[in-house]
């Protein structure tokens, strides 16, 4: 049951998702990231992460890495240019999940690691751009530091300039979504393991999703994809228990 293998994703994020500070004194986009959806179909947006969740990368070689990434980098000045290799890992049946969402969603690919080296990535799995209707990237998450003094960088769905109430998004660490918990489906990290599944799990949950959403007494305004996440996950009470965010965000700013 997937609900029984996020148990440890919640674990590894659940303190850091804590000390995020309250999302009104964060700095806000002043435009929508997003640019207004010109589909006739309307789809709902599914916002996907890069690292660990669709793929496995390292600058070492690791067991089961099944491609090699030449990444060129220049310091910005007149020294030349140096090349890197970057060994991948494709999560796996990605591109038959990819088939599948493409089909029925708006995807995002939303990462928080660098621009070059993401789309060097994203080119060998969207070439022809099939999959992905827009990509973003570190310099659009919000920058925070927490209470601890650690320096994060999470994904404002507010800003991407689509309804909330139909958009979700897939990712390993549920502190890159701290800021809407009741969005997200937290998928365990991916480190190249062969026998990985964890995709058939978020697709049964996605179909269902899309059946409901397409119930007579659900469609357009009466459907809120967060209501179903929330009720198969429950995210926001398990990080804040008992307390309201907002009150369990101030205990935690003045510990």
């Amino acid at each position: 049951m997937i609900k029984n293998r996020i148990v440890q994703t919640l674990i590894d994020n659940i303190e850091a998702v804590r000390t995020l500070p309250p999302y009104e004194h964060t700095p806000k986009s002043s435009n929508p990231l997003l640019p207004i959806s010109t589909n006739s179909i309307k789809k709902m947006t599914l916002v996907l992460d890069l690292d660990e969740t669709l793929v496995h990368c390292s600058l070492t070689p690791f067991p089961g890495y099944t491609e090699i990434v030449e990444l060129s980098t220049s310091n910005g000045d007149s020294s030349p240019s140096h090349s890197i290799k970057i060994y991948v890992s494709y999560r796996p049946y990605l591109f038959e999940f990819l088939e599948y969402c493409s089909q029925h969603f708006e995807i995002v690919l939303f990462t928080a690691g660098d621009q070059q080296y993401a789309d060097s990535i994203l080119m060998r799995i969207d070439p022809q751009n099939r999959y992905f209707t827009h990509r973003l990237y570190r310099q659009h998450c919000v920058p925070v530091t927490t209470s601890t003094q650690a320096q994060l960088y999470v994904k404002d769905l507010s800003a991407l300039g689509r309804n909330l109430s139909h958009t979700l998004i897939i990712d390993n660490s549920i502190t890159a979504f701290g800021f809407h918990l009741d969005s997200g489906i937290p998928i365990p990290s991916f480190y190249g393991q062969a026998n990985d599944s964890e995709f058939f799990g978020v697709l049964n949950i996605l179909d269902a999703i899309l059946r409901f959403s397409s119930l007579p007494e659900c469609r357009e305004a009466a459907f809120d994809v967060r209501n179903n996440l929330k009720e198969i996950f429950n995210i926001e009470s398990q990080v804040f228990p008992k307390l309201p965010r907002e009150v369990a965000g101030q205990v935690i700013q003045t510990e």
